[in-house]
């Protein structure tokens, strides 16, 4: 087949020009630790991703090229995760692993970072009503469940 050597011959002028790579969760979350206690800045766990590739890729080919990273989440919509990160829950061996609300989450952190805030219509949301109470698997029996439900609620 024909396709395949030009997806070689692609793929290597495209390696070239950019560089791809991957991060564990439990090195996502540490990540985020590490640089808020280098920096003091907080980033969510899409931007600790960028990071870490960024930085690795650094290290690996000592090319001092100027990194920006476009960050477009905020630390709250990962409040769970980021709360993890800061209290050291991402280690996969912890003996304990402390679950808590995003609301929670939320407070917690800003006890532990004092510098940050959460957005406004996140905080918003503490005293709303929860409107959605089912959590279906996310799978596809999973989607046709929720479907049905909402089928059936609407009739």
């Amino acid at each position: 087949m024909a396709v395949l050597p030009l997806i070689k011959k692609t793929a290597e002028k495209l390696k070239k020009d950019f560089y791809a790579d991957w991060v564990s969760n439990v090195d996502c979350l540490t990540n985020i630790e590490k640089v808020v206690d280098k920096t003091g800045y907080l980033m969510d766990p899409h931007a600790s991703v960028a990071q870490a590739v960024a930085q690795r890729y650094l290290e690996q080919t000592r090319e001092p090229l100027p990194t920006v990273i476009c960050s477009t989440a905020h630390w709250a919509k990962f409040a769970k995760d980021v709360h993890k990160a800061l209290t050291n829950n991402s280690n996969s061996s912890a003996t304990r692993i402390i679950e808590v609300d995003e609301f929670t989450a939320i407070k917690r952190i800003k006890d532990l970072v004092p510098n940050v805030s959460e957005p406004k219509n996140i905080a918003d949301l503490v005293d709303k009503p929860v409107r959605h109470k089912i959590i279906f698997d996310a799978t596809a029996q999973g989607v046709k469940d929720a479907v049905s439900l909402f089928l059936k609620e609407k009739s």
